[in-house]
């Protein structure tokens, strides 16, 4: 999965970037895997740490979300 992660960050998104900003729209790529630090939290918080940072992203990205799977 990392692999296909990496080929559409390398590959897709800067070419998405570059079709959408013809047409003056702003693309902003959050990756819900990158960035949630839970080295200071302890262990049987860890996971309500992440759900919650994941879910404060997801509501930033109103009113557009675009999930890949």
């Amino acid at each position: 999965m990392q692999a296909e992660r990496d080929y559409i960050r390398k590959f897709v998104l800067p070419r998405l970037e570059h079709e959408l900003a013809r047409t003056n729209i702003i693309l902003q790529i959050t990756d819900l895997r990158w960035g949630v630090d839970t080295r200071s939290v302890e262990e049987n918080q860890r996971e309500a740490t992440v759900l919650h940072v994941c879910l404060n992203a997801i509501r930033n990205t109103r009113p557009f979300f675009i999930r890949l799977i």
